[in-house]
């Protein structure tokens, strides 16, 4: 049985950019290797979408939706600083 990845809180407000569409979302909580989120995000299991930590671009796959949550799996882990980041708190209005 894989180990799942340490899960921290966050509350990381964020853009979330689908070939069709952005949607702003909040990060609940991260991981190395993916997050959840709330928000209303019309998307699709198995859809690649991307958002933006600082300056890097992000590219995942959502793994679950529902009309108030979901959950994306990183395509590459993130890094230390990157996780470091995404565990603070951000408003939507700071983006």
């Amino acid at each position: 049985m894989k180990a799942r990845d340490t899960r921290w809180p966050s509350s990381w407000a964020f853009e979330l950019r689908t070939r069709e569409a952005r949607f702003l979302a909040r990060v609940t909580n991260v991981s190395l290797s993916g997050l959840h989120f709330e928000g209303l995000v019309r998307a699709r299991p198995g859809q690649i979408v991307k958002f933006k930590i600082l300056n890097d671009i992000v590219t995942g796959r959502v793994v679950r939706v529902s009309m108030t949550d979901g959950a994306i799996s990183f395509r590459r882990k993130l890094t230390d600083f990157q996780l470091a980041t995404m565990r603070q708190l951000r408003e939507f209005h700071d983006l």
